[in-house]
């Protein structure tokens, strides 16, 4: 978990830092971790696999892959902490084999919900050890409690928006249909095992379709360069695994439709040689060998100087010397290019090209509003105000001209968290921002003619402010009521369909764009238990 800032004293008491280490240590009894790293790796990655091929067979719906998306992306989280005390913990070894041990596999599936369960903890500890919550110890017991315990809307808000971000990618679920359909016919079943065969013509038509999905879910221009790695060449590299992941998996789901034993799990995880994956992938996206085997050390799992490796950022996981393993479902839906943005921010030699990428971040953020709203009436401006010293740089200003309005933005445009750690640093980025609109509104009191005059507004058009993230708004860590913070999707959204700002702006003020805890969603107790100790945590159910 994360320790506090050396900076500070430690918010936790002591009784509750005995007690959070003795869950750091609850995995240790996990049977895998006694056995040799690469065959521990490989029953976990299966149990992943089987987990969810397992929910996708038994899932009361016409269209279970329709319900891949949201499985996938709980089960990505889960794998993080498993695959990391494996990695850290696991005796060496050089061989794996793929076999049905029943111990084992429980062991896996095991460690795959202490996994889960010790995320709750790592938010509540990460969030007690930068003084947003207060935990208390009663009879092996920690309870939280806390402003953002208390009021869970922001977090709720976030949790609708992605969902709704989701709802926009373009066509996943018909691109694994498609996939489907084309590997069906050449599936053979044979002593719970199976095979399946894809030409280089089907692969490419296959890779076509897949490719106008993938590009949708990038933004950064094709010739950026990040780390040495042009997105170019990334998005063709990691497109092709892509590719090849959701082939494998469609072909296990053919596999168990016609009746393979055990839901096929050992075949669940593509395998490959690392020589042959690098020519493969070479090939089928017209990328260099040697670009590819730079990109691919990137993405091998605790390479590239990643200390805290994480399977999703780094999915192609090495069993053997010569050996690559890959989970599908912990790629079929990942966020390939935030992917790469988080490894190069984590990784000593992308660092200082991610910091450098700030502006055209906010540029191509500032972009989408204007093309999602251009249509309408309302008008956008961004610039520098004269005469406001420090506070004169507006990201962005809307205007409404027929109802007198403007609203003035601060655009914050980070790549979206992934753990707790990351939501607290985006908390203090939007935080930040919340400093700047109130600097700008007091210039605005204070000097009003300047903006006017370069937003060609009069006196009587109604001010507004506001933050807005583009991917999160840091489940309220930074809140405050005269500071509202929006995600951009939804800003973009209600004013595409309904573009009167000032009915907007009114509606953002007051804070009623959050979702009603009864009405929207329903926060749900959840004892998340890990040894002898229980954290009162909890869940959010979405009506």
């Amino acid at each position: 978990m994360t320790p506090p800032s050396s900076s500070q004293l430690d918010p936790i008491p002591p009784s509750i830092r005995a007690a959070e280490n003795e869950v750091d240590n609850a995995f240790k009894r996990n049977q895998l971790l006694s056995i040799p790293r690469p065959q521990a790796e490989w029953h976990f990655l299966t149990a992943i696999e089987q987990f969810v091929t397992e929910v996708l067979f038994n899932v009361d719906v016409q269209e279970p892959i329709q319900q891949l998306t949201g499985l996938s992306d709980e089960v990505n989280n889960w794998s993080k902490w498993p695959m990391r005390w494996l990695h850290a913990n696991c005796p060496t070894g050089t061989s794996f084999a793929r076999e049905n041990r029943p111990q084992l596999h429980r062991a896996a599936t095991e460690l795959l919900s202490l996994g889960k369960r010790y995320l709750d903890y790592e938010v509540a500890f990460t969030y007690a050890s930068n003084g947003l919550l207060t935990l208390c110890l009663a009879d092996r017991r920690i309870t939280p409690s806390g402003e953002i315990r208390r009021d869970t809307r922001w977090d709720a808000y976030d949790r609708i928006q992605d969902m709704s971000d989701r709802s926009h990618d373009f066509g996943q679920t018909e691109v694994i249909q498609a996939i489907i359909s084309s590997v069906n016919p050449t599936v053979r079943v044979k002593d719970g095992r199976f095979t399946y065969d894809v030409s280089p013509m089907v692969f490419s038509e296959i890779y076509t379709q897949a490719k106008r999905f993938l590009d949708n879910t990038f933004r950064l221009p094709s010739e950026c360069t990040l780390g040495g790695i042009s997105i170019r060449d990334y998005r063709s590299v990691t497109g092709t695994l892509w590719t090849l992941a959701s082939i494998h998996f469609g072909a296990r789901l053919a596999a168990c439709s016609m009746g393979c034993d055990h839901f096929a799990h050992l075949d669940s995880l593509l395998i490959v040689q690392k020589d042959s994956l690098v020519s493969r992938v070479s090939q089928y996206s017209d990328v260099s060998l040697t670009v590819v085997a730079q990109i691919f050390d990137l993405l091998t799992f605790g390479g590239a100087g990643i200390k805290n490796p994480d399977v999703v950022l780094q999915p192609l996981v090495p069993l053997a010397e010569t050996t690559y393993a890959i989970a599908p479902n912990l790629l079929i839906n990942s966020a390939l290019e935030r992917n790469l943005l988080v490894l190069l921010n984590r990784s000593r030699r992308g660092s200082q090209d991610y910091s450098r990428l700030g502006d055209t971040l906010e540029d191509i953020h500032r972009e989408s509003i204007r093309r999602a709203i251009g249509t309408t009436h309302l008008r956008l401006w961004n610039g520098n105000v004269p005469g406001w010293g420090s506070a004169s740089e507006i990201d962005l200003a809307i205007i409404d001209d027929k109802s007198k309005c403007c609203l003035i933005l601060e655009l914050k445009t980070s790549i979206p968290p992934a753990d707790a750690r990351e939501v607290y640093d985006r908390s203090v980025e939007i935080d930040h921002g919340m400093k700047q609109i109130r600097e700008r509104r007091s210039m605005a009191e204070r000097r009003r003619a300047e903006l006017d005059g370069v937003l060609q507004t009069q006196s009587d058009y109604a001010l507004y402010f506001a933050v807005a993230g583009e991917r999160y708004t840091a489940c309220g860590l930074a809140r405050s009521e005269d500071v509202p913070v929006v995600r951009t999707p939804d800003l973009m959204s209600r004013l595409h369909s309904r573009p009167d700002l000032l009915e907007f702006c009114e509606l953002v003020s007051q804070m009623r764009y959050l979702p009603e805890e009864g009405r929207d969603y329903r926060a749900v107790e959840v004892d998340a238990t890990i040894g002898k100790w229980t954290l009162e945590w909890y869940g959010l159910q979405l009506l």
